[in-house]
């Protein structure tokens, strides 16, 4: 059984992308119109599904899990050079480098 130790989230950002019609997120019974509109919520305490819709739709959605909120995002890792890989962490031997997980070049693009 898993108690959902060590487990969650914070805040998250949604926003929904393509031409359809429908597919609201609702959250806590209350009704967004997510499309090309983001929206913050706790995706981990608050709950939520998608209304039926029809057309196609996509869903962005970021968050931070816990245990994460103070560790640099990729932007800031590309930036220094390095990260870590999973099961590594950062302080034995330094950071690994990132060149195989970007596109070749090396850099994250600002576009």
């Amino acid at each position: 059984v898993d108690s959902g130790a060590g487990a969650g989230q914070g805040i998250s950002l949604i926003v929904g992308l393509g031409e359809y019609r429908g597919g609201e997120l609702v959250v806590e019974g209350t009704e967004h119109n997510i499309r090309y509109r983001p929206l913050e919520f706790n995706g981990w305490t608050q709950r939520h599904w998608t209304t039926p819709f029809e057309g196609e739709r996509f869903s962005l959605v970021w968050f931070t899990p816990r245990g994460c909120e103070g560790r640099p995002g990729l932007r800031e890792l590309a930036s220094s050079g390095g990260g870590a890989r999973a099961g590594e962490e950062e302080d034995e031997g330094g950071p690994l480098p990132l060149s195989p997980l970007l596109p070749s070049g090396g850099g994250v693009s600002e576009s």
